[in-house]
């Protein structure tokens, strides 16, 4: 089977750059582009310095924002900057968001 994510990744693409902001905290909109990945926001694990563990993206946006997601188990995607270096394209924690936490803006 297909995965549809695929064909959501295509359809994104041909919008380019997206004026994009998010719920969970406040400052001007990040111009980029938006790629869902194949994890959730459970699953999706990282060291995180200040309290020395492994971290999911969801306790991540919990323990740093209070935001507890809805949709743990929804995809999460990656915003990659407009201007934007190779390093800036890597799969890592920074930029790593819940999809339910992204505001696009037209």
């Amino acid at each position: 089977p297909t995965d549809a994510r695929f064909f959501v990744n295509d359809r994104l693409a041909t919008f380019g750059l997206l004026s994009v902001s998010f719920a969970h905290r406040e400052r001007e909109p990040s111009l980029g582009r938006i790629v869902i990945e194949s994890f959730n926001a459970m699953d999706a694990r990282f060291w995180y310095r200040p309290c020395k563990r492994w971290m999911s993206v969801e306790e991540y946006f919990f323990v740093n924002y209070g935001y507890d997601l809805r949709y743990p188990k929804g995809y999460v995607c990656r915003l990659i900057p407009a201007e934007y270096e190779e390093a800036d394209c890597e799969v890592k924690a920074e930029n790593l968001f819940p999809l339910e936490i992204i505001l696009i803006n037209h």
